[in-house]
């Protein structure tokens, strides 16, 4: 008997402090209960087509101007007051005719604040067409300048990754200190 009620109360104690796992594409179409934890996981790996090297350079029109990309996944971080998400976060470098404008690789590290990144976030509007992806964007941690949206779209032509980024903006004060990242580029996978 003493068995079967430690079984109940661990279960009650379960459910009491569990959560609710929701697909990540899921994100912006479910409606929460209030009460519930809720951890939005890249359970389907629909995040892994974004991850990784990528690379812009256009050698018709400026060969000089290169974007480098890398995109990873940090697992359960914690949003807001109550919950948790799968995030995908970015580091960058950018440079013309050999000179670095703007490099985030040396200083950023995945065990830093979200709020010290100017790429983070990651949620699909449309749940299921998960190669479209909505990121934040602030074009320099801590300094303000641009704020506002970056969107993805990944397509797989046989031989080649790509991902299609285009920033829309909510401010830009052009404050010194802002970088000059273009606001739409094609980037290949690496």
């Amino acid at each position: 008997m003493k068995i079967i009620t430690n079984i109940i109360l661990l279960l009650i104690i379960n459910y009491s402090f569990g959560q609710t796992i929701v697909p990540i594409e899921d994100r912006k179409t479910t409606i929460e209960v209030e009460g519930n934890t809720y951890y939005y996981k890249d359970v389907n790996g629909e995040f892994n087509k974004f991850l990784g090297d990528w690379k812009y350079q256009n050698n018709a029109t400026n060969p000089t101007k290169i974007v480098e990309i890398s995109f990873f996944k940090r697992e359960m971080d914690r949003v807001g007051t109550g919950g948790y998400e799968d995030e995908i976060f970015a580091r960058i470098k950018y440079t013309e005719n050999d000179i670095i404008i703007y490099n985030t690789f040396p200083v950023l590290q995945p065990v830093l604040n979200t709020r010290d990144w100017n790429i983070f976030g990651g949620y699909f509007t449309d749940p299921t067409n998960t190669n479209k992806l909505k990121l934040g964007y602030y074009s320099e941690p801590g300094i303000g300048g641009t704020t506002g949206q970056l969107e993805l779209n990944y397509s797989d032509l046989g031989n080649e990754e790509q991902l299609h980024w285009k920033v829309f903006t909510w401010r830009d004060t052009n404050e010194e200190g802002s970088f000059k990242m273009p606001y739409e580029m094609t980037l290949v996978k690496q």
